[in-house]
């Protein structure tokens, strides 16, 4: 479990990277471009690559010849979903024979869910506050036009104007708004904050909370929550520009409201406020708006998504036929044909004696394999490519039974010695 937990985090991590590097050559776009690839990649922690491994391992198939099979398997499906699977002998050997780290896991744990219930209830008091606003609002009488199938409510709060809901949002204003907001800058507000209601921007917010909540230890999940914040904000200023002739009216109403309200408790609530208001006031000021993407950055998303997620798929589809041809032509799963030439004529197993201060240690050499100091499980376990957790009883047993036969078999062969020399001397 803690090995998938990392490789999980190791998968996602670098996922993020390409994503930060993506969002790098954009930067001259539009904010919504920026927005849906930071948004991809806080998915992608509730998304781990071996799920859709697993999901292209039920796509039918066409079977693949053995060989052709096995080498995509070898380097895409076991080094992308699991690099961490695989320990090799040497870290075996260096292992005590009983560990006493046991009590790791459960300390590990027992912080997590700390963690988890301090963000949770911080969630939940951002949420009854919000409630309790929406609770005391009356809706609103509109001076300016307001869309048609969207409400909008006053409340007697201090809260910013913002989007309240996930599946039907309202637009909460605070009390008296129109009294400290002029017709024009009143309008720009409303115009924001029904972008936010048209983008699901609340919806988007709330997965990446619940990415939070989890995965609240690793720091990049609260820096991809910074970078939505402010992309979003940006994407709802560009939208709000290309619409409107008066973008100082704008971005006076976005500093008045930052003046006299205070901002959302909850990332969920899209609001007029947040991320830098300075940068936000300049590139209103200068009627900045992003670039429209170009022919050869579409295709460069559109790679990028195909090695992200189709590559998964297909590695999984790929794995099934090739266990499928494995096991029709007695192929241990997931490992190449072995070669008659190659195998082992003689294998020799004897008790490790530690009388003398022999360390363990492996050995190999043309046509010889030496394994001393280790556990034959273990050896048995890479052989087949599986943990020794893992390995089923009735294996452990048999490799046991197999150590007695073959002393049995030793003292047999003392005995007919012993007899043949009994034999000898009586002839002579």
């Amino acid at each position: 479990m803690m090995a998938d937990l990392l490789n999980h985090l190791w998968q996602s991590t670098v996922f993020v990277a390409g994503v930060a590097l993506l969002s790098s050559v954009c930067r001259g776009n539009r904010a919504r471009v920026r927005y849906g690839l930071w948004f991809v990649a806080s998915a992608k922690f509730l998304v781990p690559f071996a799920a859709l491994t697993a999901a292209g391992s039920l796509m039918e198939w066409v079977p693949a010849p053995a060989p052709v099979a096995t080498v995509m398997t070898a380097s895409v499906l076991r080094g992308v979903s699991a690099p961490f699977a695989e320990m090799s002998l040497q870290t075996f050997a260096s292992m005590p024979a009983a560990s006493g780290t046991d009590w790791i896991p459960p300390l590990l744990f027992a912080i997590w869910l700390c963690g988890f219930a301090v963000i949770s209830s911080r969630r939940l008091q951002g949420w009854w506050h919000v409630l309790a606003a929406v609770r005391a609002s009356t809706p609103w009488q509109a001076p300016t036009s307001v869309p048609s199938g969207i409400r909008v409510r006053t409340a007697p709060t201090l809260l910013e104007p913002g989007i309240v809901g996930l599946w039907k949002p309202v637009i909460l204003l605070p009390a008296r708004i129109e009294s400290y907001l002029t017709a024009l800058q009143l309008e720009a507000v409303l115009a924001h904050e029904m972008c936010h209601a048209r983008r699901r921007d609340n919806l988007t917010a709330a997965v990446h909370m619940l990415v939070e909540t989890v995965f609240w230890f690793h720091p990049m999940v609260w820096w991809i929550g910074a970078r939505l914040v402010a992309e979003r904000e940006q994407a709802c200023d560009e939208h709000v520009i290309a619409g409107t002739a008066e973008p100082i009216a704008y971005a006076e109403g976005i500093v008045t409201i930052c003046r006299r309200y205070v901002e959302a408790p909850l990332m969920s609530v899209a609001g007029v406020g947040g991320a830098d208001v300075k940068a936000r006031i300049e590139a209103i000021l200068s009627s900045r708006i992003g670039l429209r993407l170009t022919l050869w950055k579409r295709l460069a998303l559109a790679a990028a998504a195909v090695t992200a997620f189709v590559i998964p798929l297909a590695a999984g589809a790929v794995n099934r036929a090739t266990l499928t041809v494995e096991l029709a032509q007695g192929v241990t799963p997931g490992r190449p044909p072995v070669d008659p030439e190659t195998r082992f004529e003689v294998m020799s197993i004897k008790r490790f004696d530690t009388s003398g201060g022999a360390q363990p240690r492996i050995s190999m050499t043309p046509g010889r394999y030496d394994v001393a100091g280790v556990p034959l499980s273990l050896v048995v376990g890479q052989a087949l490519g599986s943990p020794v957790d893992r390995m089923p009883t009735a294996l452990l047993t048999a490799l046991a039974m197999q150590r007695r036969y073959i002393h049995a078999a030793r003292l047999c062969s003392r005995s007919e010695s012993s007899l043949a020399r009994s034999a000898a001397a009586e002839a002579v």
